[in-house]
């Protein structure tokens, strides 16, 4: 009994030092991010998607018509609802489109003349992080898939053709 006690209490310590779960993304999110992106890449640029973009526009759009605060975002909801929308974009392309993407990549890599070898191995090394960090972004959208999905083909538009800038 004592044990299942502290096994218990335990549970409920461990509990508290582990992340909450991300806030569901609901569809009407989606589409407000997909809208909001559509008005402000003719003013902001193609979105390119990392950690920082997110404040970044929240910030530059504070500046200027505030589109992001009127639909009803705060900085961290607007971040947590790109993210979450990006990610389940990027969950949704078929892996074999992304690999071989990443294979041509490579491809181009390896006949490219006027590379030395040290700067080609960097170059692979640098391909490599960026396809695990594809991968995990994934992943990590994978619960909101099926959320972004009715918006892909919008989304498609919207984000670079191409996974890299070559």
């Amino acid at each position: 009994m004592r044990r299942s006690l502290i096994f218990i209490r335990t549970l409920a310590v461990l509990s508290l030092l582990v992340a909450p779960p991300a806030l569901a993304l609901t569809s009407q999110e989606a589409g407000k991010v997909v809208g909001l992106i559509e008005k402000l890449q003719p003013s902001f640029g193609t979105l390119a998607y990392d950690e920082e973009v997110a404040d970044d526009w929240y910030e530059r759009d504070e500046g200027e018509e505030r589109l992001i605060a009127r639909q009803g975002f705060t900085k961290a909801s607007w971040r947590a609802a790109l993210d979450a929308t990006v990610r389940g974009y990027l969950a949704g392309i078929p892996l074999g489109e992304i690999d071989a993407l990443f294979a041509e990549l490579r491809q181009k890599l390896a006949k490219s003349p006027k590379i030395t070898a040290e700067q080609k191995s960097a170059m692979e090394d640098f391909i490599a992080e960026e396809y695990a960090e594809l991968k995990q972004l994934r992943a990590e959208g994978a619960p909101y898939e099926a959320t972004v999905r009715p918006f892909v083909v919008r989304l498609r538009r919207l984000l670079p053709a191409r996974l890299s800038n070559e």
